[in-house]
């Protein structure tokens, strides 16, 4: 994630519950100049709109706790 100082992309953490609205919510991300970090529901709800995304996973790989524990890794 970005602190507003870096020069790196622009990220957003999407790993919801209720994915109602999560493909509107991710496209206004994306047209704000957003990279869409998500987990596996999330991810696959965002990439069924036709949304690129990357898994978190590819930073922490994949814990045995599941969703929770990765976006909850400092690496995240």
């Amino acid at each position: 994630m970005t602190n507003g100082t870096s020069k790196g992309p622009r990220r957003a953490l999407l790993s919801l519950t209720n994915k109602d609205g999560a493909a509107d919510f991710g496209r206004g991300l994306v047209e704000l100049g957003f990279e869409l970090w998500s987990t596996g529901g999330t991810a696959g709800k965002l990439r069924e709109a036709g949304l690129e995304v990357h898994d978190v996973a590819e930073l922490v790989g994949k814990p045995l706790g599941g969703d929770l524990v990765k976006t909850l890794s400092r690496e995240v």
